[in-house]
């Protein structure tokens, strides 16, 4: 599968069963289990059924009436659809034919009748889809700068607009479109006049995971380079990269939080000339070397990215990671998420 399409349908996969899970009791529950697109439904934490997701358009009643018919002779009692929005009427023909499905409001018929009756049906819940304006502004160049800042300064979202234009390297006006629409898609809520909070923050770090490496990074990119010495980069932990000059991300990053990679190629991000960097680290261009470049777009603070002075804070790497097509990458990728991201969320 295609890493993008991959990783868009993970987003709408998680996105739908955690929408789900907020409206269930607690003794029912109904989660993916690692990286495979597949639903297990408990009940009292004894499993009942299980689902392969089927990611989807938004459909309406006609898309959904194509759905099935495509689909027309095959075994769909294992498959669950998965999509952002399903109208009402697409929700009623869906059910009569008994196809399961979920949407990112909660919206959902399961069924697995032979296991126990086990039924959820929800219906009447507002979705969070949004209109293409809405989401282009809050993942734009600025959105994603400030959107990364806020993710690795928690006391930032509670300060003024002017150090949060300062701390992501933005425009005031811009802080307030991108926290409005933040607020809009639901990834931050206002507790009182004076306290805002980040929510559903697996779901808006995977989001910038894949909008940083789709709009940002391309920008960020100054070229690849390639060592005077070929075989240093087989033994990058030994390079001289002072946190002054730049940090490491990519792949050399991802080995050292996980100890797990041989990278193939080495990518750094720095604030300093590149001709500082080709000096200090003894390199030449080449289009085709094995070390990248990229230009730091974020202020370090005493947090989270000064655990390791010498690599990029783990949301980065992660978003790095996710631009290679590489099963190895990817399986490094969620390694990281899990441990780094998820647990501090």
């Amino acid at each position: 599968m295609d890493k993008k399409i991959y990783w868009t349908n993970k987003m709408a996969l998680r996105q739908a069963t955690q929408a789900l899970s907020n409206l269930l009791p607690p003794s029912i529950t109904i989660a993916t289990n690692g990286d495979e697109q597949i639903l297990h439904a408990a009940v009292r934490d004894e499993k009942v059924c299980s689902y392969q997701a089927e990611i989807v358009s938004n459909l309406t009643k006609e898309g959904a009436a194509r759905e099935l018919a495509q689909r027309s002779g095959q075994d769909r009692a294992g498959v669950v659809f998965v999509a952002d929005h399903i109208t009402s009427g697409a929700q009623k023909l869906l059910r009569d034919a008994g196809q399961s499905y979920m949407d990112s409001g909660g919206n959902c018929y399961l069924a697995c009748v032979d296991h126990s009756q086990f039924v959820v049906f929800v219906q009447g819940q507002a979705t969070k889809s949004r209109s293409h304006r809405c989401q282009h502004r809050a993942f734009n160049e600025a959105g994603l700068k400030l959107i990364f800042a806020l993710l690795n300064h928690d006391e930032l979202v509670n300060t003024t607009y002017r150090t949060m234009a300062d701390t992501a390297d933005i425009s005031r006006g811009a802080v307030g479109y991108v926290l409005s629409d933040l607020e809009e898609l639901g990834y931050l809520i206002k507790i009182d006049t004076r306290t805002r909070k980040l929510r559903r923050l697996d779901e808006l770090m995977d989001r910038w995971a894949v909008a940083y490496g789709e709009r940002l990074r391309p920008k960020m990119t100054r070229g690849r380079f390639q060592f005077l010495n070929e075989a240093v980069v087989r033994d990058w932990k030994a390079i001289d990269l002072d946190s002054s000059l730049g940090r490491w991300g990519g792949e050399a990053a991802a080995d050292a939080l996980t100890h797990d990679l041989q990278p193939e190629s080495l990518s750094i991000y720095t604030e300093e000339p590149t001709t500082k960097l080709l000096r200090g680290l003894r390199m030449v261009p080449d289009p085709e070397g094995p070390v990248e470049i990229l230009d730091q777009f974020w202020t370090p603070l005493t947090s989270v990215d000064d655990t390791n002075t010498r690599t990029v804070p783990p949301l980065l790497v992660y978003a790095d990671l996710l631009t290679l097509d590489d099963s190895r990458a990817t399986h490094i990728a969620n390694r990281i998420f899990t441990d780094h991201l998820m647990a501090d969320g």
